[in-house]
């Protein structure tokens, strides 16, 4: 799903010397490819929200699941820091599908409960969420059920850029509830309108959540390192081909309320009983794709990807 907005507004200023005229900057006009062509949002028929990178980090999300908090028609459960299932209009689990760049996470392991592999995905890395509630099954399929999340990775923006271009950018982020650690550093480089390469890494160290009632719940941290990189290029001036790679590492995810270290059960908790209970999880995807338009007076838009994931879970239970 793809999002522009525009908008114009003109304001005039009466004065003792006569009119004068002012123009607001000019934002680019909305669309959404909810039905995998562009669409205005206001000619939308079923409820869409979408989170930006910027709104991502200005809001102090720490994960994916976290972002979908404040949306409405979803709620978010969260049995241990490190995991989180958003409950899309009552489904979650497998009945709603998870995409990156328009493909699918969901794969046939998945259970109907709670799941925990919307937190495989970098929100730090991301360009921005969007969130089509219902309706999403006429073009995925079942798991599309309550609703569909696709999130799209950073862009090289090559195509905005008129020769040589390098950049980039460095985020670190620290949260004193629990004294969590987070760092990002990318880098884009390219030539304009040819071809473009984006580069990024993110390092967390999330520490133990800390409540003024309770104090500090132990074994909530882990840590997890992600990586990716994505090279665009015109091979055509009509062809744009795509290769993409990502890779994301959590090491220690404890399932801290199942443990004895909730030893005061909170917020409806009961007291665990496990001395542990511990996720290790692993997740790479590699796409290549090719897009372009129009073929034919009868095709628009074209779109062919390759992908290959793998995805590694363990579990320690004592």
């Amino acid at each position: 799903m793809t999002m522009t907005m525009t908008m114009t507004r003109r304001v005039l200023l009466l004065t003792g010397l006569g009119v004068v005229a002012l123009q607001a900057e000019e934002l680019p006009e909305t669309v959404v490819t909810a039905g995998r062509t562009p669409e205005k949002w206001s000619e939308l028929l079923y409820s869409t929200d979408t989170i930006t990178n910027e709104e991502f980090i200005e809001q102090g999300f720490r994960t994916i699941p976290e972002a979908l908090l404040y949306t409405p028609g979803v709620s978010v459960q969260k049995t241990t820091h490190g995991h989180g299932s958003p409950f899309i209009r009552g489904f979650t689990g497998r009945q709603n599908l998870f995409l990156v760049d328009g493909i699918r996470i969901n794969n046939s392991t998945w259970r109907s409960g709670p799941v925990q592999y919307l937190n495989t995905i970098d929100g730090f890395g991301s360009q921005r969420l969007e969130l089509v509630k219902s309706q999403g099954s006429v073009l995925y399929g079942s798991d599309a059920l309550g609703g569909t999340l696709n999130v799209f990775s950073g862009a090289t923006g090559f195509q905005d850029e008129t020769g040589r271009f390098f950049g980039g950018r460095a985020l670190y982020r620290f949260d004193t509830n629990s004294e969590s650690h987070v760092g990002r550093l990318e880098t884009r480089f390219g030539e304009g309108g040819k071809w473009g390469v984006v580069l990024g890494g993110s390092l967390k160290d999330f520490g133990n959540l800390r409540d003024s009632g309770i104090g500090t719940f132990k074994k909530t941290g882990y840590d997890e390192e992600n990586l990716d990189i994505k090279l665009e290029a015109m091979v055509t001036p009509d062809i744009l081909v795509t290769l993409a790679h990502q890779y994301v590492n959590q090491d220690d995810v404890w399932r801290w309320h199942s443990t004895v270290f909730n030893d005061e059960p909170w917020n409806g908790t009961s007291t665990g009983t496990f001395d542990a209970r511990i996720y290790d999880q692993e997740r790479s995807l590699t796409y290549l794709r090719a897009q372009g338009e129009p073929m034919s007076d009868h095709i628009d838009r074209w779109s062919a990807t390759f992908s290959y994931q793998k995805s590694q879970d363990s579990q320690i239970q004592d």
